[in-house]
């Protein structure tokens, strides 16, 4: 994966999709297929070009952005035993330059434009996404297409990314999820290209030679070898003019033979285990089915969702549910590959030694299929879903192009788009056919990840036993907390802006955000082009804002605070701590970078009114906060962005980033005393700046009655946000009221959605300061459905407030905060990040370390307790954007 703007890479904000997901309710991603054709959708338009080139164009008029994703049918499966990584490696050098345009001409140019420009590497195929405003279009194809075919590769450049690609190689050893992975690639596809890893090893990417790295890019890099898939708010006939322009002008090429891809097929049950640095025992189980073109294959993928479905599944009834359930987690997808199919189950546990018990009982549930009966009711309930979640993703234009590009660059644009039909044809004889068949499994592949050291009872990785915490105030008022831990190298901080939007002044709303974006773009020794090669040159990956692209991923963003994520390895420590408080004690903001920072803010403006979930959460909190911070809008607004000057900025960074304003978390493998020394050498040489006077926000009135706030808009759903006030992050019914918002938001996805199918998206959340706090419950659902809706909403409150809770509803709820607090927290510069919000929210910065107890000492009797107290049915704020005529 190739980002260009410091962000995480594809698997990590995948698995933190996933997290969120778990969180506000139960709301699952599907395999790549689940994007399908809605009746109401305009039909795509495919042909091939004169030169080979296959063209998907899909019309989106939801948002007035586009997005064209080129595909490459160049994969890690194409490379040998002694160029593995090679793939990866280009995607990567692919930004450095063409015949006409440097990098920075490139990815910044896109950005500049409002847009987002991204790259991502598959076993199957290299992807290269933009995503513009419409009216950019036409550039943002011609950056493309030079990208594609006249790249140059500079010779200067190929240091810097191989340190870059082999630090990313590292990073990805230190994820769980990665271990996991390759580790199960590695049995069930070996003997075949399918099981080394897309991203190779160091001592490879090392010493590719730059002649042969040229050679494989002429190779595959010719237009009958890609299929363009572009997507969003245009006319198809003018679209398609646009698109020859652009790439009909590159004649096709000869293709060499494609290497023959063999997959060793399975024999007998396999069982492989190993340890890793993980914090709970992962458990995949692999069974090979039929390929795509066999009729079987429409009903094992209708299989596929419905054991992966929290609902229906029954392998989540017998290994999740219950009071002596062996597993925490299970999920089911279907791999469709030209050479094969396969079903993938996985599972986690905090008991190693259930491992064995949750592979027995996998293979007991799928034996068991074939007599079990899947009602025709079931079968619409999936297959709605997945209609519904096709319209979610239409509105996520990059998205939904990800969540494609599998399916179609392996079995074409027609028959990704009409699987769902087809599933929903299946019938219940037909399931059971297909499990008779297919799925008795005496032949799989199971390996069992255990966490090192799991025959001896004890805390497991990141308890407080094996960390060290210690908190120091500089001289120059700066608050400094340093974790160490020696399980990693990975050396991250989080610097934390207190009080984002009230230390903001009169009509300069969005001023922090913009002051974050541009810490990048100069200080007073380098300018921007400097900066960068000064971060590559450590590997260091810097994160000031949430990426706009990203679903799901603003979940960071709040006006109550600022952050700034930073994180390399131990041997670049004190060079990385050196260059980021250069970055926030000495950013210059210069004119030229101002101007293009504002073109691209107010893009992200235009582009923020239209999505209806955003505009409802802009309406809730201006009714719930009314004229206080927390009510600003965190990007500003065309008027404020427009008064932006190198001056004010100047101001805002010395009081949003002066000493006193700032938490410094660091999380590193380092001795206290080293880490401080790093940090009081940097850190502690920034001058103090402006500090804010008081910028305490008040607690907001709590509603008295119905708050009503609904704007207009013309979209096909009805966005809801239904909430109000709490107390704050300390308070002693805080734990309890975090455990009562689980259950809830899990009881409004089972029941509005899963049940009802009145909405794909659905769920509750509570948010802290300090001395208040605020819940909301969120729900996007057809404007027919509405006052059910928002009466479903209600009466789950209700029902919350005067039934009591099972224990086993209590301790599933408690078990899913525990497990996703600990998924966040995985990776070092996460750990830092929360370190500093919960010091700053007067949780303590160990507070992730107590939260597990505080959780659990919740009782079944607290949950109706603060319902009553804190959920209040009669008065609330109830925020609506749509169409309710």
């Amino acid at each position: 994966m190739c980002k260009r703007d410091g962000s995480q890479a594809l698997g990590w904000w995948l698995s933190q999709l996933m997290l969120l997901f778990s969180v506000i309710g139960r709301l699952a991603i599907s395999p790549a297929w689940a994007a399908t054709r809605s009746g109401t959708a305009p039909s795509a338009v495919v042909y091939t070009m004169a030169n080979g080139m296959q063209v998907i164009l899909k019309e989106n008029h939801s948002s007035p952005m586009i997005a064209s994703v080129a595909f490459v049918r160049s994969g890690s499966k194409y490379e040998t035993e002694l160029n593995n990584g090679v793939t990866h490696f280009l995607e990567h050098l692919l930004f450095d330059g063409t015949a006409t345009r440097t990098q920075e001409q490139i990815s910044d140019r896109i950005k500049n434009l409002g847009g987002y420009i991204n790259a991502f590497t598959r076993k199957e195929l290299t992807g290269y996404l933009s995503l513009v405003p419409a009216e950019y279009i036409a550039e943002a194809l011609d950056i493309q297409q030079d990208m594609l075919f006249n790249s140059i590769f500079p010779e200067d450049r190929f240091p810097k990314e191989r340190k870059i690609v082999i630090e990313e190689i590292r990073k990805d050893a230190d994820s769980p999820d990665n271990a996991s992975e390759n580790f199960h690639d590695r049995w069930a596809y070996q003997g075949s290209p399918f099981a080394r890893p897309v991203m190779g090893y160091e001592n490879l990417v090392a010493a590719f030679p730059r002649e042969e790295v040229i050679e494989y890019y002429h190779t595959y890099y010719q237009p009958n070898n890609m299929i363009l898939l572009v997507i969003g708010d245009f006319a198809p006939a003018a679209m398609r003019e646009r698109v020859e322009e652009s790439f009909g002008r590159h004649p096709a090429r000869p293709l060499p033979p494609r290497p023959a891809v063999t997959v060793p097929s399975v024999h007998g049950r396999m069982v492989q285990r190993t340890t890793a640095p993980i914090g709970e025992t992962r458990v995949d189980v692999h069974i090979r089915l039929p390929l795509f073109t066999e009729a079987s294959y429409d009903a094992l993928a209708l299989w596929a969702e419905i054991l992966g479905d929290e609902t229906l599944s029954p392998l989540q009834r017998n290994l999740v549910e219950g009071d002596h359930a062996p597993a925490t987690q299970v999920s089911a997808t279907m791999e469709t590959q030209a050479e094969f199919s396969a079903l993938h189950i996985w599972a986690a546990t905090d008991v190693p030694a259930n491992a064995d018990t949750i592979v027995a009982l996998i293979a007991r549930t799928l034996a068991a299929l074939p007599k079990s009966m899947v009602s025709a009711a079931d079968v619409r309930l999936i297959t709605t879903r997945l209609e519904v979640q096709d319209i979610f993703l239409r509105e996520k234009l990059h998205y939904y192009a990800l969540m494609k590009a599998p399916m179609l660059v392996v079995t074409g644009y027609d028959f990704v788009d009409r699987l769902p039909a087809r599933m929903a044809q299946v019938t219940p004889a037909q399931l059971q056919k297909a499990a008779a068949q297919y799925l008795t499994v005496n032949d799989y592949v199971a390996t069992i990840i255990t966490p090192p050291d799991t025959t001896v009872a004890g805390p497991p990785p990141g308890h407080p036993e094996h960390s060290r915490y210690e908190k120091r105030v500089l001289a120059n008022g700066l608050a400094a907390i340093v974790k160490s831990n020696p399980d990693s190298r990975v050396f991250a901080i989080n610097v934390l802006g207190k009080n984002r939007a009230a230390t903001e002044p009169e009509g300069l709303a969005g001023i922090s955000d913009f002051v974050n974006r541009m810490l990048m773009s100069g200080t007073q020794t380098r300018d921007k082009d400097q900066v960068g090669r000064a971060l590559a040159a450590i590997g260091a990956d810097l994160t000031t804002n949430d990426n706009p692209n990203i679903p799901y991923d603003d979940y960071y963003t709040t006006p109550q605070y600022t952050f700034i994520k930073f994180a390399t390895i131990d041997g670049y420590a004190n060079a990385g701590a050196q260059l980021l408080a250069e970055l926030v004690g000495h950013a210059s903001f210069p004119a030229a970078e101002v101007e293009q920072t504002r073109r691209q803010v107010l893009g992200l403006l235009t582009k923020e009114q239209n999505s209806t979930n955003q505009t409802c959460r802009r309406l809730f909190c201006s009714s719930l906060f009314g004229d206080e911070p927390l009510a600003k809008p965190i990007l500003g607004t065309p008027e404020s962005v427009a008064r932006f000057t190198t001056e004010n900025l100047l101001r805002h960074r010395r009081t949003l980033y002066a000493p006193e304003n700032m938490i410094l978390t660091c999380v590193t493998n380092l001795p206290g005393d080293s880490a401080f020394a790093i940090i009081e050498s940097s850190f502690g040489r920034i001058p103090t700046g402006t500090p804010p006077g008081n910028s305490a926000v008040a607690p907001p009135k709590p509603p008295s009655g119905v708050q009503i706030a609904h704007q207009p808009m013309q979209k096909e759903q009805v966005y809801i946000y239904l909430g109000g006030v709490l107390p704050g992050a300390a308070d002693s019914d805080a734990a309890a009221i975090i455990v009562a918002n689980q259950i809830l938001s899990a009881r409004l996805g089972d029941h509005l959605r899963e049940k009802l199918g009145l909405a794909y998206s659905v769920g509750s959340s509570v948010n802290f300061d300090r001395d208040f706090g605020w819940y909301c419950c969120t729900m996007g659902t057809g404007k027919a459905n509405y006052i059910k809706a928002r009466d479903g909403i209600l009466n789950e409150i209700l029902r919350l407030q005067q039934d009591t809770v099972s224990a086993e509803e209590l301790a599933t709820a408690q078990n899913t905060l525990w497990g996703s607090s600990l998924t966040a927290r995985l990776s070092r510069v996460n750990q830092a990040y929360f370190m500093g919000v919960d010091l700053f929210l007067g949780r303590g910065f160990d507070y992730a370390d107590k939260m597990s107890a505080q959780m659990r000492a919740v009782a079944a009797a607290d949950i109706a307790r603060v319902a009553r107290r804190w959920f209040d049915t009669q008065n609330y704020v109830l925020a609506t954007v749509g169409n309710l005529e």
